[in-house]
């Protein structure tokens, strides 16, 4: 199976104090990998060590593709909905890796647009300010602007918080046509009832790599308890509210 990342070793400090510790990660191309643990893990951080934002303090991560293309959805909280910019600006502007800052989109890029907000069910609320809409088409639309990107890997950081069953739904059947296509989709997620049903690939993770590999043979009450660190039948059983 091709590798789509490859980290080496790398350890991650906010203020000296240790966040990720001696990762050693692949993760292969055609996947929808979930990071799942507990709360201060390094889930968030380890999405943007990836994406380069964060220096590690030792270690070094690769994207095994040639243009190197990713595109990242982050948290929700991250976002300032109050801007005012419509949905299809939003949208437009997962477009400026192709376009450049300084030149006017042309009518691919208009084209392009438009497919992915019908690809999310959102067309019909392309002139609306981002801030008048739901959380659930929010992130729709969040979602929209990383397609646009004709990226080869997408990282998302809980796209699933804070949102409908619906929207979930179709979230989790697009990412099915993206990986369809040999993208690779990494997700941090916290509900680990649906990493069976959402994932095909998971990496058990709390400030070190515990484990990561196929769901069906990873995602065990054993490596639960470990990420965890509490009662196995507690973590296993009550899944919801770890």
């Amino acid at each position: 199976m091709k590798t789509a990342i490859n980290i080496e070793d790398v350890s991650v400090a906010y203020q000296k104090k240790p966040v990720l510790w001696d990762i050693d990660l692949d993760v292969p191309s055609g996947v929808i990998m979930g990071i799942v643990g507990p709360n201060g893990a390094g889930k968030s951080t380890l999405l943007k060590t990836i994406l380069r934002t964060l220096k590690p303090l030792s270690g070094k991560v690769n994207i095994l593709y040639p243009n190197k293309s990713i595109a990242y959805v982050p948290q929700k909280e991250s976002i300032d909905w109050d801007f005012p910019t419509t949905v299809f600006d939003v949208v437009m502007m997962g477009r400026y890796g192709h376009v450049g800052w300084f030149k006017r989109p042309k009518k691919n890029d208009y084209k392009r647009v438009i497919e992915a907000l019908e690809m999310v069910s959102m067309l019909p609320y392309k002139d609306a300010q981002i801030g008048a809409l739901s959380g659930g088409q929010q992130q729709r639309v969040f979602l929209a602007r990383a397609l646009v990107q004709d990226a080869e890997v997408y990282l998302l950081d809980e796209p699933f918080q804070g949102i409908d069953a619906k929207t979930e739904e179709a979230i989790v059947s697009l990412f099915k046509k993206i990986k369809a296509e040999g993208k690779t989709i990494v997700v941090v997620h916290h509900d680990l009832n649906t990493v069976p049903v959402y994932f095909d690939w998971v990496t058990l993770l709390n400030i070190r790599v515990v484990a990561s590999g196929p769901v069906e043979t990873v995602f065990t009450e054993n490596n639960i308890q470990k990420t965890y660190q509490v009662d196995s039948k507690s973590a296993f059983w009550r899944r919801d509210n770890v």
